[in-house]
């Protein structure tokens, strides 16, 4: 017997379980699904070649007929047989049939005649013993488990059914005649059922819906409602009554005559209050898994006949705290079943179940062909979650309601309309150059024909000559070659070129031989050379035109067609290369990376302002094979044109930039978007995010922010994380926000005590803020709209965390309501719009076809930016997101992202990642723009990577040995300071305020000089002496990590992150500075200087500025331009504080 855990015990004591009688349970099939039968006499008794057979060599018609004009007949000796099969993939369901009707007759009486149905071979068969005689006989077998008994030896039911045999089990050879085979009467309301082993199954048990629910949670998750984890939850407090279903196929408020098969588990399954999305009760099961597969089956009392064509199936299901997966079977009215979950398959074994998240979800499956009126739903089953760090092991599901939907008539209707986003932000590019790489200096260029190749070739200043020749051979960019002085050759794209997607098969121009490229057309006009292609495979085709030319150094070629077959473009690989190398580049994560070889860089990149492109591939290739270099976007994935909701893709429209140069200015791509409008704020205050999951949150803030005061550390924006208004461990509230903060901090005065709290913080400088969004809400969420919801090219809704995403258009909608409404209510001075550039922007796109622009980076871009400058508005200040490491698309767009580099969170601390200072893309290209939110999201995730959410890990004094280097990273890259510890907030503010001093004081001066200031001259140390970044990069001296950045405002900046352990002897006028691992040295005229090095071989850090000054001996007695401390210490300049000097520890 299994045994319980004992946590259930008390459920169970308490629980009404009614086995069924007899214990019937759902079959799950293996393989395809079965098929109605196509057995009649006219099929098969008079074609013999409908029949298999064993030894009976003489089967034949024959006249003698009862039925029709012919019969079949042969002699059957013993073990001999003849048999009518389904088709391979198609087995036949007979469960709904009533009856096997044949004519039979034999040339002598035979007892011994065997019907047998088989599923899988004689050991998986069902029999019934059959007597014939000499004259015509009709035989009518009831399709039931007494008429024909199970083989003892193996499995058979009546769902599977691949074969009807006729068997002579008789010593005699018989002459046996068949006429007449039809399977009649349906069964209307019989399902695919099995009896059950007649000795108990320890693992499966089938119950009826309880009476009562025995276990009812409602008034103990009330008595919790301020608890931030409580064990159950209260139903969602907002439903907006608009989503629920009107047209539901089941409603789960009244399952009556349901029952459920449970199999590795116990439990119950009843009407339930606890979860009431409607104001009425909807079906609960709770479980407790006692084996390794827990499942439940839900079977209506009858099948559930669908009246209208649908492949869309939604089901509102509410997952608990541990989640789970759901799946529903069908049967098409051809008889044959299939089922349907995260794919669709023909038997709920194959079948990969749909997900189901935490707590309540509108469970939404598309499927990949409509189903005819008529079909019916068998089963719905449900497969939990195993419950992740909670100590109680229950597994809780609710139903509500179910429906299914033909998603034409969907996507038929008209768009939704988003009348409140404002003016539309439409200033990107700033110059029509878009992102084409910027030649530095002067160059000379030209264009001409040489015989069958086109020859675009510039000469610069400096004496370098380079040619790109063109010569129209395979339709692709193999046809691409660099020529140099030298009469050396690369080629920097070969098997580069379209693939396109003829009917159902892919054309691939790069490697499929059977694709025909026919040269339609070429000339050189002008300072371009124009080309047509056509590509051509089995009766398809499509026609692009190429137009090439120069942009300074950068070969500028752009391809179109206003033809939509161009599925993806393939960049290739350089090949030809001499001694390569491969360099990527910060702030360019998951991008194309830069190719050195022959002593020139290059690049191969897209112009996302001009493109049609739908999905980027997430990451750059950096593989190096003989002398081929794949150094652009990863192979492995899709430079994508997807089709929409209609099928159809954006026509064919790039822009591609090839440069190569002996500069690595020369050869980066520009970013011409608009720069920031709060520049000034940007400069100015440092950045602190706090996790509110807490009850006392305000208070320790509160507290928080009054320790800063203390010391005058007001400049920052101080903002709040999603659990202001929700509580992450429950349902209850939706994700991520209305106008009301979460119940959990109730205690506090709810809106009120934040409305006080921002008051407080605004009334000494501080700018507060919170989490203001996400692009996806959930689906109890009062703001959730149905016809919000972005679409994959599937037509399924995309996915993003718990919820379904948005339309990208829907984000400047809430932010000119619902935002705009909530920030007037609380008298937030900052936006955080999380997610949106947390993965590369084209990840932001949905493919709705109703609205033109939907499915490319522009039109994406362009609802972002829209709904960033709302949010400006609405505080009179900076937005920010998340990032990605990937900031280009979108810098100035909003404000600043959090900044990542490579290695976040891959569990290696920072001394393994070796996080490398190749600064000049993000301080030439975006610092102008924007400015970034520190490093990796604040020291925890620099150093320990994937540390972020672990208070604990905060708590520790040794976790902060890499804070110089945390904070030496954020310099070099311009970052807005981050004030640590990032996450945690504690009882005592004075916990590691040690290192909040650190970083602000350190930061807070030096970043006013360098954010979005532009750059004159950046140069690596060797060793010996200060190189240019180009001369770095071939001497491989980036990855010594010891830069010298000098802005156009006269600030000088020495960075040393040096991962080996190398020190920096630094002279700058008569000073010397010797700079650690983590140590830095900075200069602006007399009036400021600042340094964190060694003296006396002791860390030192100061600051001297015009605001205050600032020194710290970390624990030694230090003296600085007469300026002598133990401890950290401040002396205000200006401001409130001018004229006082602060400790911390605070002097006794």
């Amino acid at each position: 017997m299994v045994r319980m855990p004992p946590t259930f015990t008390r459920i169970l004591s308490r629980v009404c379980l009614i086995p069924l009688a007899g214990a019937i349970a759902l079959t799950t099939m293996a393989e395809a699904a079965p098929a109605r039968p196509d057995v009649t006499d006219t099929a098969v008794t008079e074609n013999v070649g409908r029949w298999g057979h064993r030894h009976v060599p003489d089967l034949a018609v024959s006249p003698d007929a009862k039925v029709g004009t012919s019969s079949i007949t042969g002699v059957f000796g013993r073990t001999h047989y003849v048999s009518l099969a389904a088709p391979k993939t198609r087995p036949w369901n007979l469960t709904y049939v009533a009856t096997l009707r044949f004519w039979a007759k034999a040339d002598r009486p035979n007892g011994n005649i065997l019907v047998m149905l088989c599923s899988n071979g004689f050991q998986n068969r069902r029999d019934r013993v059959v007597t014939v005689g000499t004259e015509w006989q009709l035989y009518e077998l009831a399709l039931d488990d007494k008429t024909f008994a199970k083989n003892v030896q193996g499995k058979a039911d009546f769902t599977c059914v691949r074969s009807i045999v006729i068997y002579n089990n008789d010593a005699t050879a018989t002459r046996v005649w068949l006429d007449g085979f039809e399977l009649v009467g349906e069964r209307e309301g019989r399902m695919p059922v099995l009896q059950l082993p007649e000795t108990s199954d320890d693992r499966v048990s089938v119950f009826r819906l309880a009476a009562v629910d025995p276990f009812p949670h409602l008034e103990e998750a009330q008595a919790s409602r301020h608890v931030a984890k409580p064990r159950y939850d209260l139903p969602p407090v907002a439903f907006n009554r608009e989503n629920a279903f009107t047209d539901a196929l089941v409603d789960f408020d009244q399952p009556e005559g349901w029952t459920a098969r449970v199999r590795d588990a116990n439990g119950y399954m009843c009407l339930s209050e606890d979860q009431m999305l409607r104001a009425v009760p909807n079906l609960k099961i709770e479980l407790v898994a006692v084996g390794d597969a827990p499942k439940v089956t839900l079977i209506p009392p009858k099948p559930i006949r669908i009246d209208r064509p649908f492949d869309l199936v939604e089901c509102w299901a509410y997952g608990g705290k541990q989640g789970g997966a759901l799946a529903f079977q069908f049967r098409r009215v051809d008889g044959s079943l299939f089922a349907a979950g995260t794919d669709y398959a023909n038997t709920m074994d194959d079948v990969n179940p749909k997900a189901i998240g935490q707590f309540w979800n509108l469970v939404r499956i598309r499927l990949p062909e409509p189903i005819a009126a008529g079909a019916e739903l068998l089963t719905v089953e449900l497969t939990p979650k195993a419950p992740k760090r909670e100590p109680d092991p229950t597994c809780l599901f609710h139903l509500d309601q179910l429906r299914v939907l033909s998603f034409s008539d969907v996507i038929g209707k008209p768009p939704p309309a988003f009348n409140n986003v404002g003016p539309v932000v439409d200033t990107f590019p700033t110059h029509p150059n878009g992102a084409c790489p910027q030649t530095v200096g002067d160059v000379r260029t030209s264009v001409q024909q040489d015989g069958e190749s086109y020859l675009l070739a510039y000469e610069s200043d400096d004496g370098q000559n380079v040619t790109y020749a063109y010569t129209p051979t395979t339709g692709t960019l193999s046809d691409l070659t660099v020529k140099l002085p030298s009469d050396a050759t690369f080629q920097p794209a070969a098997a580069s070129g379209p693939v396109f997607t003829f009917g159902d098969r892919i054309a691939d121009t790069t490697s499929d031989e059977t694709i025909a490229a026919t040269l339609r057309s070429q000339a050189l006009r002008g300072d371009a050379v124009h080309v047509v292609w056509e590509y051509t495979r089995e009766g398809h085709s499509q026609t692009i035109t190429y137009q090439l030319r120069l942009k300074g150094k950068t070969l500028q070629i752009d391809a179109s067609s206003e033809q939509r077959n161009l599925s993806r473009w393939r960049f290739g690989h350089a090949q030809g290369v001499r001694d390569p190398k491969v360099i990527e580049v910060p702030f360019m994560l998951y991008c194309p990376n830069v190719l050195l070889t022959h002593g020139l860089f290059v690049t191969y990149y897209s112009d996302w302002y001009v493109s049609n492109v739908s999905m980027l591939p997430y990451g750059g290739d950096a593989i190096i094979e003989d002398d081929a270099v794949w150094y652009n976007w990863r192979r492995d994935q899709s430079f994508a044109y997807h089709p929409r909701t209609d099928g159809q893709r954006h026509p064919f429209r790039e822009r591609f930039y090839i440069t190569a140069s002996n500069t690595i200015d020369d050869v980066m791509l520009s970013v011409r978007n608009p720069p920031s409008p709060v520049k000034n704020t940007l400069k100015t205050r440092l950045y602190r995010m706090i996790l509110a999951s807490a009850p006392g949150i305000f208070r320790k803030t509160r507290a928080l922010v009054d320790q800063y005061n203390t010391y005058g550390m007001t400049d920052a924006y101080v903002l709040f994380h999603a659990p202001l208004w929700f509580r992450r461990q429950a349902g209850s509230e939706a994700f991520c926000g209305g106008m009301n903060v979460s119940m959990l901090h109730e205690p506090e005065g709810g809106d009120r005590g934040l409305i006080d709290l921002f008051a407080h913080m605004k009334a000494m400088g501080i700018a507060p803020g919170y989490y203001d969004g996400y692009p996806a809400r959930d689906y109890t969420d009062p703001e959730f709209r149905y016809d919000w919801c972005a679409y994959t090219p599937e037509g399924d809704w995309k996915r993003m965390w718990r919820c379904a995403g948005l339309k990208p258009w829907a984000f400047p909608e809430l932010a000119a309501t619902l935002y705009k409404k909530r920030a007037r209510k609380f008298g937030t001075r900052v936006s955080y719009q999380d997610g949106m550039t947390s993965w590369i922007i084209s990840g932001m796109s949905e493919y709705d076809h109703r609205f033109p622009e939907s499915g490319t980076i522009r039109g994406t871009l362009q609802a972002l930016a829209t709904g960033w400058q709302r949010c400006r508005e609405n505080v009179n200040g900076p937005v920010f997101s998340e990032g990605r490491g990937s900031d280009f698309f979108h810098a100035g767009l909003n404000d600043g992202d959090y900044s990542k580099l490579k290695g976040y969170w891959d569990a290696n601390d920072c001394a393994q990642d070796r996080a490398q200072l190749f600064v000049d893309f993000r301080l030439r290209k975006l610092g102008p723009l924007s400015a970034p939110l520190s490093v990796n999201i604040g020291y925890a995730g620099f150093a320990g990577t994937n540390k972020i959410h672990f208070e604990s890990w905060y708590s520790r004094e040794e976790s902060y040995r890499y804070l110089h280097h945390f904070l030496a990273a954020e310099m070099a890259f311009a970052a807005i300071g981050m004030l640590e510890p990032y996450w945690p907030i504690w009882d005592n503010p004075a916990m590691h305020f040690d290192k909040t001093m650190t970083s602000y004081f350190m930061i807070r001066q030096l970043q006013e000089r360098y954010v979005m200031e532009p750059v004159a001259a950046i140069r690596y140390f060797d060793g010996a002496s200060l190189l240019n970044t180009s001369d770095a990069l071939r001497a491989d001296v980036v990855k010594e990590n010891r830069v010298h950045i000098r802005y156009n405002n006269g600030l000088h900046l020495w960075v040393n992150l040096n991962w080996d352990g190398k020190h920096w002897q630094v002279r700058d006028g008569k000073q010397t500075h010797e700079l650690p691992p983590g140590g830095w040295y900075a200069r602006q005229g007399d009036q400021f200087r600042e340094f964190s090095a060694l003296v006396n071989g002791n860390r030192v850090d100061y600051v001297h500025s015009p605001a205050y000054i600032y020194l710290d001996g970390h624990g030694r007695t230090v003296e600085v331009d007469g300026h002598r401390t133990d401890r950290q210490m401040v002396v205000w300049k200006t401001g409130p504080k001018a004229g006082q000097t602060l400790h911390f520890p605070p002097l006794r």
